[in-house]
């Protein structure tokens, strides 16, 4: 049996449609439902995420909260000042320490030198400068401009109370992904140390016036005992030449005086004596004997060598005491033209005996390059004093252990002045104490053998008296050369 197709109006037709339709509808909406399942399970895992994201969040914010008040217990209670400012210089943050110290103002303002309050009521100076800091050398500014500064000084001058405040500063620049935002800076009053720093300086330089007053005193007071110990040593050598003088002069001018007649009385004698031989040839035996024993010519050849050898004595006695005259000038004590070289020459005779040979050593030979000097002006037995005292230290220096001992004494007429040379080829000055010679009471040889005074002496005479130069000149083992320079 052929069974035919359903037509369009047919209801077993119509009943299939809509049961097919249900079906894919009913398919569409359990694709629908399983789409909505997997969104919703992963809107939950996200939204779980965002939880625990969250959570994290107000944890990690719980614990920043935390720090920023413990920073802030810490800025709080901090003594120092701590400022921070944005990139363009406005307040973002101060302690309450910045707050005393800057009396409530805010920074920016505070130290804006241009601003007319400012200006009015403080000054900022830096240590090394007594110029105002300008607004761009500031600690804060230039740390917004990436500098870090460490202890940097400011004075501040508040006009209107007159108070000085010494600030130390440190500055850093504040960072944010590589860029700079601000600025951060710790100021430190040190108004008390610099007080204190200064008050030591005040008291340090006072103390170092009265080292300098107490080394003048003690070098005035050691020129004075050497002026003193040297005008007392004139003193008693005035005195003691003047004695030896008055009783040399007296008994060899006497004998000096008689010599002549008692010369001519002996020629006289002898005259008779050989008239007498000439008249009797054979005298008695006893005269003849006496003539014999006494040599009678001999007498007569020599007896005027006798007398010529006693003058020459008494002349060189009267030379050495018109020298030791010389030497002290007894009769020339005032300020008057002289002779150096007859200062000189009275000096080497009362050396001559230290000039001679001795056991230890030859004779010292005495080379004189003498120029032709004009009157010279000068206190002379205080110049002829330093001759004697230079001379003697040439002599001791060459005294020992030179084998061809050898002193110099040269003179040169300069524009303005005149020079004395005295040169040895003696042991030398060691370069070690060269710079003290002249000090007073300083001395290299054994105690008792030196004062310490000679060259001193000889110091204040050319240099404060004369107001000339005294200069030394000297290697060990290769001699020492003395320089006196005079004004003419």
């Amino acid at each position: 049996m052929t069974r035919s197709n359903p037509s369009a109006t047919d209801p077993a037709y119509e009943n299939e449609e809509e049961i097919l339709q249900l079906k894919t509808q009913v398919a569409t909406l359990e694709e629908l439902l399983q789409v909505y399942q997997q969104t919703a399970t992963q809107q939950e895992k996200r939204l779980q995420a965002a939880l625990q994201s969250l959570q994290e969040r107000a944890q990690q914010l719980a614990h920043a909260q935390e720090t920023l008040q413990t920073l802030e217990t810490i800025l709080d209670s901090m003594g120092d000042a701590v400022v921070v400012l944005d990139s363009d210089g406005q307040h973002l943050f101060s302690n309450p320490a910045a707050q005393t110290m800057f009396q409530g103002q805010d920074y920016g303002t505070y130290f804006n030198l241009g601003s007319p309050q400012v200006a009015q009521r403080c000054q900022v100076f830096g240590t090394e400068s007594t110029d105002y800091v300008c607004q761009e050398q500031l600690p804060l500014t230039r740390a917004i401009k990436g500098e870090s500064l460490d202890a940097v000084e400011l004075l501040m001058i508040d006009d209107a109370t007159e108070t000085h405040q010494w600030l130390s500063i440190n500055a850093r620049p504040l960072y944010s992904m590589g860029d700079i935002i601000g600025g951060v800076a710790v100021f430190r009053d040190i108004t008390k140390r610099k007080n204190v720093e200064q008050a030591l300086h005040q008291s340090h330089e006072e103390a170092q016036q009265q080292t300098v007053l107490l080394e003048q005193t003690l070098q005035q007071l050691r020129q004075t005992q050497t002026r003193l110990i040297h005008e007392e040593k004139m003193a008693s050598l005035g005195k003691m030449v003047g004695g030896i003088a008055h009783e040399i002069n007296n008994p060899v001018n006497f004998i000096h005086g008689n010599l002549s007649y008692a010369h001519q009385t002996v020629q006289d004698l002898l005259g008779l004596v050989d008239k007498f031989c000439t008249a009797y040839p054979n005298p008695p035996a006893a005269i003849a004997n006496d003539i014999t024993a006494i040599d009678v010519d001999y007498l007569a050849a020599d007896i005027p060598k006798l007398f010529r050898s006693m003058q020459e004595g008494t002349v060189r006695i009267r030379d050495i005491v018109q020298s030791l005259r010389t030497f002290s000038r007894l009769d020339e004590a005032s300020f008057k033209a002289v002779d150096i070289h007859a200062g000189i020459e009275s000096t080497l005779v009362i050396l001559q005996s230290r000039l001679q040979s001795q056991p230890h050593r030859p004779a010292i030979e005495l080379i004189k390059q003498y120029d032709d000097l004009p009157l010279i002006e000068c206190y002379a037995s205080e110049l002829n004093q330093v001759f004697n005292h230079l001379l003697t230290n040439a002599i001791d220096a060459v005294d020992d252990g030179v084998e061809q001992p050898t002193i110099m004494i040269s003179t040169e007429v300069l524009p303005q002045t005149v020079e004395i040379c005295i040169t040895d080829n003696g042991i030398g000055i060691p370069y070690n104490i060269q710079p003290r010679i002249f000090d007073p009471f300083f001395t290299t040889k054994p105690v008792g053998q030196g004062t310490g005074l000679g060259l001193s002496i000889c110091y204040q005479i050319i240099v404060e008296r004369h107001h000339g130069q005294l200069t030394c000149h000297s290697q060990e083992n290769q001699g020492t050369q003395i320089l006196i320079s005079l004004p003419i």
